[in-house]
């Protein structure tokens, strides 16, 4: 990341004359290291801090009243914190350094701790600083530059108001324009930084197309978009609305209409096509047990011999509730773009929509909603959902096809969660809910 940043990452300099000394120590540094540690500064250089915040170890699912607990202790951690930071930032002063504080916040956690609602947001405290002390002026920070160069290309002057860190690592902004226009700015690096280009790059390609206005009025463009050293960056304005606390009848409707309009529109030449099972399969396979990697070819040949003549189609990709925002009970905005693709298989959008819409299944993981909610489903026949769906698009709802695609879509989503970095693995019972449970649950079936 540093190298992409422009620097060179070296071990201590005799000689001085460095850009940027980085502490990320359990315990703060002493008046001593701080000297030491500007003496090898040259004229504009930085000295960064790290003051607390997060966890090194995979989040585990909790339930509410563990949430509860976490909010109403937060400030307790913050004000920790604080105190740290605070006398850092003396320390920094003291040697005659430009002190800067930035909050942080810890990417383990929910984004909005209980429920949907926006207060709860705002109420989310810091659980870590980062300090810096600059020998003369401070730079500006990749976020400083992200948001000149964007209000730029904009034509817009733009105020951060707050900022949301994601489980993904993307850090999301709210901004504020001088007539109180808000404004929402995604920014990733490292691993994050594929699926938000991606995800540019989806809703200019449909805005770009012959989409009907049912799938392009319910798009948000970006403004600007563009790239700081590691950092990808996309503007929007701001959608309205809010997402849904249930699906009703109407909602059903429009979000039906949605995904069949949008499996017709043709983006070839502007997007990347889908991958398909066989990619998903050898995926998975360096993560599977030695039992589960013998029966697993068969199961993806079965997947791609079941739908070698099923239509290919656009998909979202990530089609539920909280990808999409509703304005007086109807579909208003679909967002979150980032897994979308050209010839993808059918089905698999609304399948995420039908295993997230269940209020007690919202937390299921790929694997569980296939064996808990899919599998039984599509079993049985299927609903009327996924007949209007399969009779809209020209695909079969027979038996064999819909196991087919239902397979399918367990291969997609678990793989994307191998992808590109496999830190769901880490998390207890993963790989028997993702992984060895359906691979047993379809050996079971004959496949």
């Amino acid at each position: 990341m540093l190298r992409d940043s422009g620097y060179s990452v070296e071990a201590r300099s005799a000689n001085g004359g460095v850009d940027a000394v980085l502490f990320d120590t359990e315990d703060l540094p002493d008046a001593e290291d701080l000297r030491s540690a500007m003496d090898e500064l040259r004229e504009g250089g930085v000295i960064s801090i790290a003051v607390a915040g997060g966890r090194v170890e995979p989040p585990s699912a909790v339930p509410t009243v563990v949430r509860i607990a976490q909010l109403l202790l937060s400030p307790i951690e913050t004000a920790r914190a604080l105190a740290g930071a605070r006398k850092t930032g003396r320390a920094l002063r003291e040697l005659g350094l430009e002190s800067k504080r930035m909050a942080t916040g810890d990417r383990s956690r929910s984004r909005y701790g209980l429920g949907r609602g926006g207060w709860v947001r705002r109420l989310r405290t810091p659980v870590g600083f980062v300090l810096t002390g600059s020998r003369g002026p401070t730079p500006p920070s990749l976020l400083q530059t992200a948001i000149e160069r964007a209000q730029g290309a904009a034509g817009v002057s733009l105020e951060p108001v707050c900022t949301n860190v994601f489980e993904s690592g993307k850090v999301v902004v709210d901004l504020r324009g001088p007539g109180g226009e808000e404004f929402f700015m995604r920014l990733a690096a490292g691993p994050s930084r594929r699926p938000l280009e991606a995800s540019v790059v989806a809703v200019n390609a449909l805005a770009g197309s012959a989409a009907p206005a049912v799938v392009r009025d319910r798009l948000v463009v970006p403004l600007a978009q563009g790239s700081v050293g590691p950092l990808h960056y996309s503007l929007e304005p701001n959608a309205r609305g809010s997402h849904p606390w249930r699906m009703t009848g109407e909602l059903w409707d429009q979000a039906l209409e949605f995904l069949i309009e949008l499996f017709g529109v043709d983006t070839a030449g502007s997007m990347a096509a889908e991958r398909g099972p066989a990619a998903h399969g050898e995926r998975m396979a360096d993560y599977v047990s030695a039992e589960d990697r013998q029966a697993l070819p068969s199961i993806v040949a079965e997947v791609e011999r079941r739908l070698a003549d099923v239509p290919r189609g656009q998909s979202h990709g990530d089609f539920w509730s909280e990808n999409f925002l509703v304005r007086n009970g109807r579909l208003d905005t679909v967002l979150d773009w980032e897994w979308s693709g050209r010839d993808a298989l059918p089905l698999l959008d609304l399948f995420d929509l039908i295993a997230l819409s269940r209020r007690r299944v919202k937390d299921l993981t790929p694997g569980e909603r296939f064996t808990e909610v899919l599998w039984p489903l599509v079993r049985a026949g299927g609903d009327e959902r996924i007949h209007h769906y399969c009779r809209a698009t020209g695909v079969s709802p027979d038996l064999q096809t819909l196991e087919g695609l239902a397979v399918a879509y367990w291969l997609n989503r678990v793989a994307r969660q191998l992808h590109p970095l496999a830190v769901f693995l880490q998390r207890e019972g993963w790989a028997q809910r993702n992984l060895h449970g359906p691979i047993q649950r379809l050996v079971q079936a004959g496949w």
